[in-house]
């Protein structure tokens, strides 16, 4: 029988003996059963508990008596401590009392000492139940989870929505109650749906519900509803199969028949919020930013405010809902603090973002010191639980000159800003955007713009790797810029001062240019290779891009799969349906997009909803991590449930034979790094040595 836990994991084994000797033959039994052990033999009964409350273990191994300890007692604290580990008993004989004694005390099992092939299925089988009561376990605590979230949005939605099973109400949220004119809950729950259809409207909505209950699917239904007081409401009803509790049920979702116009302008209000704050989102917020920024010759200065909120992760262990009440107590603070005209945004869970409009710097510092002390004088309650916060503080400053940052240019100068404050004094500061050197700036602004059309930018490759045999050849071409002493300077040394003075897209095509050509020779020397080439979102924007795009594709006379398009996770957040909308225009002409750094976002698996990539380049901070206590199983589920979406990862920053040699059992589909091979003038990677 095969075990189920993770074949890297090594088993943490407990073992109650008076016997050094015998303890370390039986670790030595299970590791020649083919289990990794890492085993801890208890000495006393205090040293039991200090194991028991200090950490997590796999199975207990144990003589019926010790001179310091019995399993009895053994078994006892394990019920008291509610601890899931189980204990096999290793007896002198195998006396049908002893076996009986044992099981009645809570032993899994009592194995006579020698009977080794006993031992080993014994072991194995409880160490398999073990592992599918945890993924039990899990799943139901994700669903608990799920269903505290659902039931959250529906009591905060604006839609009136119901569900029903055999035609009474089973639940039904704040804006159905309201929009019927009841106080409570509890007043309508098993009250029929019938019992809120006008009278002139029962029998027609009774034929609707035959045919609906033999046709299931969504449907829909208009009538006449009829509130607490007798006034009769138009209603349209959408009807729609659901579970609730687990039941199978009916939603119905009902919207007032309102003025179309009204209707429109509601649903546009709505489509701008966070719906747990009430805050503008991101998407809608950096569409705003950028609309400014595109006016801003007819304003004055003004100022962007990125808010961190320091020591947020210590809501870890507040649930869901909790959480999100304090996000939203926070937003009512923020909206108190800095009232319209201040624009606010909810960024992320720890992130608020404040445009201040008609601000110079020394209003906008006053403005984020205010903001910031009422954050540290500010105690937040969440039942029982009482929380404080500091708040560290970035400030753009948005001034009228010829070429102003994009949005993505200022989130970035307020959000470094941000980060400077946090490393000051252990954070709860205001740090003042300053940029570099005007000088030293206007140099390499001038070396980025001659280099468009001097040669002094060129392409490298670096291949990325299959860990799991497949034979795809994949590089990504990597941008690099001569310097005037001929060094080789990164990208991401010059992209940022790039992009503010408008070069982006104009670096964007050379790439694609000069890669395509590149990877044109190669397939026609024999590879089937797939190139990976960046983009910013200044090309995402760009509506000409695509067709410019397939006019390259025909040049080159390349496959479109050939090529695929990686951008970062921050830029397809932050325009989502450009994204989206980009991601299917390349499906069809058989391309695709790669989303790299992903996973820093607070719900990266949320993009996913909206944009479809093939690839996933995970974010470097996996790799930061990777040492620290539970940094490996991080990993591993991120990248378990990367591919539930049958999405392929890649590992990139791979320098050491160390690092490889974990990366593989984690379940990495790709790996990329120095160590493979540094990036390279050619594509040269000898793939079958593999």
């Amino acid at each position: 029988m095969a075990i189920k836990t993770r074949s890297n994991e090594a088993i943490r084994l407990l073992i109650l003996h008076d016997s050094q000797d015998d303890a370390e033959q039986l670790i030595n039994e299970l590791r020649n059963f083919g289990h990794a052990t890492r085993a801890h033999q208890i000495e006393d009964e205090e040293d039991l508990l200090d194991v028991l409350n200090g950490g997590v273990w796999d199975l207990f191994l144990s003589r019926p008596e010790t001179d310091q300890l019995s399993v009895a007692t053994a078994l006892l604290h394990l019920k008291k401590l509610n601890k899931d580990i189980p204990l096999v008993i290793l007896s002198d004989d195998n006396e049908s009392e002893t076996i009986t004694a044992g099981l009645k005390a809570g032993a899994k099992d009592v194995i006579p000492k020698g009977e080794r092939e006993r031992l080993k299925l014994v072991v194995t089988r409880e160490l398999n139940n073990l592992h599918d009561r945890r993924i039990r376990h899990q799943s139901e605590q994700a669903l608990e989870e799920v269903e505290k979230r659902c039931t959250l949005l529906l009591d905060s939605s604006r839609d009136a929505i119901t569900y029903v099973h055999e035609g009474m109400h089973i639940y039904a949220n704040d804006a159905y109650i309201e929009m019927f004119g009841y106080e409570d809950r509890d007043d309508i729950e098993g009250l029929p749906i019938m019992d809120m259809i006008a009278g002139q409207d029962k029998d027609q909505f009774k034929d609707f519900l035959r045919n609906y209950n033999n046709d299931g699917g969504n449907s829909d239904f208009t009538c006449h509803g009829i509130t607490t007081e007798n006034e009769e409401i138009n209603l349209h009803m959408n009807f729609s199969p659901a579970s609730y509790d687990g039941e199978p049920c009916t939603q119905i979702i009902l919207r007032l028949d309102k003025d179309d116009e009204e209707l429109a302008e509601k649903l546009k209000e709505l489509s701008s919020q966070d719906i747990t704050t009430g805050l503008y989102h991101r998407t809608f917020f950096i569409d705003s930013l950028d609309q400014y920024i595109s006016n801003i010759a007819k304003t004055k200065p003004s100022a962007l405010h990125y808010i961190h909120i320091d020591d947020f992760n210590k809501t870890k262990t507040i649930e869901i809902g909790g959480k999100d009440t304090l996000t939203k107590q926070i937003a009512d603070l923020l909206k108190n603090v800095a009232p319209e005209p201040n624009i606010l945004s909810r960024f992320s869970d720890d992130v608020f973002a404040l445009l201040q409009p008609n601000s110079d710097t020394e209003n906008a510092t006053k403005l984020a010191e205010t903001v910031r002390h009422s954050i540290e004088e500010n105690i937040f309650k969440i039942d029982n639980i009482t929380l404080q916060f500091t708040a560290s503080i970035g400030i753009a400053p948005i001034e009228k000159i010829n070429t102003p940052p994009s949005s993505a240019g200022l989130i970035n100068r307020a959000h470094e800003a941000a980060d400077l404050a946090l490393g000051k004094n252990t954070s709860n500061s205001v740090e003042l955007y300053t940029p570099p050197d005007n000088d030293e700036t206007a140099d390499l602004t001038t070396q980025i713009e001659n280099s468009l059309s001097d040669g002094s930018l060129k392409l490298l490759f670096q291949p990325i790797i299959s860990l799991r045999g497949e034979t795809l050849e994949l590089y990504e071409a990597l941008l690099r810029m001569v310097d005037k002493d001929g060094n080789l300077v990164s990208a991401g040394d010059f992209l940022a001062t790039a992009d503010e003075a408008g070069f982006s897209e104009k670096i964007d095509r050379w790439v694609i240019i000069e890669a395509t050509k590149v990877l044109s020779k190669h397939i026609a020397n024999g590879h089937e290779t797939r190139l990976f080439v960046n983009i910013t979102n200044k090309s995402l924007q760009n509506s000409e891009f695509l067709p410019w795009l397939e006019k390259v594709f025909k040049a080159a006379d390349i496959p479109n799969n050939s090529v695929t398009f990686q951008l970062a996770e921050d830029d397809v957040n932050s325009y989502l349906d450009l994204a989206n909308a980009f991601t299917k225009s390349l499906k069809k002409m058989g391309s695709s997009i790669t989303i790299s750094r992903f996973g820093d976002a607070s719900n990266p698996f949320n993009t996913l909803k909206h944009v479809q990539p093939e690839f996933l380049k995970l974010h470097p901070k996996f790799l930061d991590t990777l040492e620290e206590e539970g940094g490996k199983d991080n990993l591993k589920e991120f990248i378990e449930y990367a591919q539930k979406f049958n999405l392929k990862t890649i590992v990139p920053f791979v320098e050491s034979a160390a690092l490889l040699s974990t990366l593989w059992p984690l379940g990495a589909n790709f790996v990329q790094g120095h160590y493979l091979q540094p990036p390279s003038e050619k594509m040269d990677y000898e793939f079958s040595e593999d």
